[in-house]
């Protein structure tokens, strides 16, 4: 079964702020706004892809040839807040909207499964016809992110920041050397590489 997964709303706000990044490396200047606020994002962006969580709240759209023959999804991004919508797209443009009723939905387990006897979406569009929106994170705001999962991106951020010019090595190798491994570690989906 082919997918492909497009995010549609970026996160609203990061996990740990500029200020908290500038207290941990003992910065007096607020001159490095910027550039802290670059190193905050790409850290999420290295501990998300390590855990294969998403750490604040973002939707995705979710593309699929054909829904799976067991009647049930499971979610490429974790922790799942929220199934948005199953949109079934037509060869010609014409988008109909399928009724969420049929889906029971598993936050805790980031799937969904047809109710029982529920038809599966069908497209007669031949790649990509049956779009899946969801909300994938922890929440809204930083608060709502594990506090273990918000140090590891404060330890990336600042290693990022502090090796800032150097040639740029692997995000496994910035995890490592930052620390965040064994804060991460716990949070791992199984089966991210």
């Amino acid at each position: 079964m082919k997918m492909s997964l497009m995010l549609t709303i970026p996160p609203v706000a990061e996990p740990i702020s500029t200020a908290e990044l500038r207290d941990y490396l003992r910065l007096a200047a607020e001159s490095d706004e910027a550039l802290l606020s670059e190193m905050i994002k790409a850290a999420r962006g290295i501990c998300e892809a390590f855990t294969g969580r998403c750490f604040i709240a973002q939707g995705y759209s979710l593309f699929l040839d054909v829904f799976p023959q067991a009647g049930e999804l499971g979610f490429l991004r974790l922790p799942l807040l929220s199934l948005d919508f199953v949109k079934i797209h037509t060869p010609d443009g014409i988008v109909a909207e399928d009724d969420l009723g049929k889906y029971e939905t598993d936050i805790s387990g980031g799937r969904i499964a047809l109710k029982n006897g529920a038809p599966p979406p069908q497209s007669a569009k031949q790649h990509g016809g049956i779009e899946i929106g969801f909300t994938a994170g922890y929440g809204a705001e930083a608060a709502e992110v594990p506090s273990a999962l918000r140090q590891a991106v404060l330890r990336v951020a600042a290693d990022l920041y502090e090796k800032r010019g150097d040639m740029q090595s692997p995000s496994g190798s910035v995890i490592l050397r930052s620390g965040a491994a064994g804060l991460l570690q716990p949070f791992r989906v199984i089966g991210v590489e």
